[in-house]
């Protein structure tokens, strides 16, 4: 109830304002400070189009640049992974930051995005902390397998059907 009565007196307020009944008050140096932030980081479609298609771009080029380190299991795990994110992050230029996230952890992708995020994290411990070429390598091909994963996620009925192909695979062997 008091939510409503909020909104009955702003729009009375506004309704005061612009009758020139009352004056409106001095926005203060937050409303100001907030108002110039949101025209700073509002982007054009056209501009979000093309920070996307860099980003994507960026990310493709680094994880296949990543190949010409194949003898170096730690500078190849190091590119693969940073190109890998920021492939992801180039979403945000299309959806923005809170729509990725929320996208990201729904219920149905939450496990997929957390495997992902995992699979990266184990990539750079073990190619930067623990400089075990095997390990990278396993946590590699397993951020792989979860990429796949997490991006099968956005398509309808995709991983069942993965899933299945799998399943009978093994199955029929």
């Amino acid at each position: 109830m008091s939510g409503m009565f909020a909104s009955l007196k702003r729009s009375m307020e506004k309704a005061g304002y612009q009758l020139g009944i009352t004056e409106e008050p001095e926005p203060t140096l937050l409303d100001t400070v907030r108002a110039e932030f949101s025209e700073a980081t509002t982007m054009s479609y056209t501009t979000r189009f093309y920070g996307f298609c860099a980003c994507f771009s960026l990310g493709i080029l680094m994880s296949m640049m990543s190949s010409l380190f194949w003898g170096n299991p730690t500078k190849f795990g190091v590119t693969y992974t940073i190109g890998n994110l920021i492939s992801i992050c180039s979403m945000m230029f299309l959806f923005g930051p809170k729509a990725q996230i929320e996208g990201m952890t729904k219920s149905y992708r939450v496990i997929a995005t957390l495997l992902y995020v995992l699979c990266m994290v184990a990539t750079l411990v073990s190619a930067l902390y623990l400089r075990d070429p095997l390990l990278t390598l396993i946590c590699i091909v397993a951020q792989s397998a979860a990429l796949t994963w997490y991006c099968l996620s956005y398509i309808p009925y995709a991983r069942s059907i993965v899933a299945r192909c799998f399943g009978s695979m093994v199955n029929d062997s």
